[in-house]
């Protein structure tokens, strides 16, 4: 492991913070996701650079560059980091290059990414789990190029006359986020040895971590992350996932605003909404899961078992409102900074 360290340094010209942690980062990584993905992690993390942003770096500019185009970038807002798989159309050949971009300059100057605070490390995390279960995955299929990353889909259409690809559908967002969000907690656990929440996704990780409490549900999930398969949905059945995958999507997509619509109150609004029915409706397909599971396995005293999962959901369902609160204090925050 140590000569594949290296190599990552001699190839990316890493500083000896990044080689730091991504000596501790591999192993967890390997540990958690298990050894038949070995391969798959360290062929995804030495054909991918992770960028940390200079001081006077145009972000833009330096991604053009790095893919070899000329194209407009619509850059998240606020995240501190991000993973972006870039496709490629040559002929009849599909390829794609991916990055993972650190930034450090926001509304209010520059920060340096800072290995030594472990929010900041669990958002790197965060983006490599979305790697290495998205590298090398992109296809045609059905006269559409298609770009996997864990469970979640792209679709794209390409035109030969414009060289240009549209993207015109997605499946499963939300849900890989839930999910990919619950593997950066258990990386993270790993790393540090201490058990760790997620930031950006705290409550859809939280959610996804029940649905993880089925190990065949678990399994299933990551044989289809890493093997684009489709093992969770024979699991569930087809009108079950859609649905669980659907209320995901909605919950994933109310924790993203249009900056003009942070100062709509009534936009806000529906945006809350939209979250609280999603969740509601996730809580209760995991009850439903689970009691059709206890009624199986413990058929006397089934209904003791049912009460308390009950009332642990609902209990779940009240440790959301900080999320539901924060939600708020991120628009505050972001308000703010745009006003000055």
């Amino acid at each position: 492991m140590e000569e594949y360290v290296e190599t990552l340094k001699c190839k990316y010209n890493y500083n000896e913070e990044m080689i730091s942690f991504l000596s501790k980062l591999l192993p967890a990584l390997i540990q958690y996701y298990g050894e038949e993905n070995k391969e798959k992690i360290l062929t995804a993390l030495l054909n991918c650079e992770i960028h940390e942003q200079q001081e006077y770096e145009n972000p833009k500019e330096y991604l053009n560059k790095y893919f070899m185009n000329e194209k407009e970038w619509d850059l998240p807002f606020l995240a501190g980091a991000f993973y972006h798989n870039e496709i490629s159309v040559h002929g009849d050949t599909i390829s794609a290059k991916p990055i993972i971009y650190l930034k450090t300059k926001y509304l209010m100057g520059c920060r340096k990414f800072d290995f030594g605070n472990d929010d900041s490390i669990s958002i790197l995390v965060h983006e490599i789990c979305h790697l290495v279960k998205g590298y090398g995955k992109v296809k045609l299929e059905n006269g559409k190029i298609v770009d996997s990353t864990g469970l979640s889909r792209e679709y794209y259409e390409y035109d030969s006359e414009t060289e240009t690809l549209k993207e015109i559908g997605t499946d499963n967002l939300g849900l890989e986020e839930a999910l990919n969000s619950y593997d950066e907690a258990q990386v993270m656990t790993i790393i540090t040895g201490i058990p760790h929440e997620c930031g950006g996704y705290k409550g859809m990780s939280k959610v996804a971590s029940k649905l993880m409490e089925d190990r065949n549900l678990a399994s299933a999930i990551k044989k289809s992350q890493f093997n684009d398969s489709v093992d969770w949905i024979d699991y569930l059945g087809k009108e079950k996932a859609e649905k669980l995958s659907l209320n995901f999507d909605s919950w994933c997509k109310s924790l993203y605003f249009p900056l003009e619509d942070m100062f709509d109150d009534e936009k806000v609004k529906q945006k809350h909404l939209i979250m609280n029915r999603a969740i509601s409706n996730i809580n209760e397909f995991i009850t439903e899961h689970f009691e059709r599971q206890i009624i199986n396995e413990y058929p006397q005293g089934s209904q003791e078992i049912i009460l308390k999962r009950k009332r642990e959901m609902e209990r779940q369902q009240m440790e959301l409102n900080p999320q539901i609160a924060n939600f708020d204090q991120v628009l505050e925050n972001a308000q703010n900074n745009q006003v000055k």
